[in-house]
């Protein structure tokens, strides 16, 4: 993962099960706070990272862990980063296919792993409330 000034803030790897993914991240120099935390639907971390697009939606829910509509598969917890600046998290994703035939995370296109300014509201759609897009990074096989 990059910063929006191209530093470095670590490593995010993503592996696929039978019943979904996990997701391990090993983060360094991100400001302290609660910050959300999200897989985008494109591999793409352009400046301002807007190209990496929405969500990871393939079954077209709404956003969040508190909405009767939700939640999209590119969602995840908050992170909460100590003043160290650096944390590893890792996270279960049921549902979540990795490279399999229905609706795979790593398409022709790839994905991207994005740490928001804000913590997520898990309810707002689209994104959680959560404010600009701080940190990318693209995801491969």
């Amino acid at each position: 993962m990059e910063s929006s000034d191209s530093v470095s803030l670590g490593i995010v790897k993503i592996s696929g099960g039978v019943h979904g993914a996990t997701l391990v991240a090993e983060l360094e120099n991100l400001p302290p706070g609660e910050h959300a935390f999200h897989l985008h639907e494109t591999g793409d971390c352009a400046p301002g990272f807007k190209r990496a697009g929405g969500h990871f939606n393939p079954t077209g829910k709404k956003h969040g862990f508190h909405n009767e509509g939700g939640y999209h598969l590119g969602d995840m917890p908050n992170i909460t980063v100590p003043a160290s600046g650096s944390l590893t998290v890792s996270y279960f994703l049921p549902g979540l296919s990795v490279c399999g035939a229905d609706g795979p995370l790593l398409d022709e296109d790839g994905a991207a792993a994005i740490i928001h300014l804000g913590a997520d509201d898990y309810q707002t759609d689209p994104a959680g409330n959560a404010g600009e897009r701080i940190a990318c990074g693209v995801l491969r096989r």
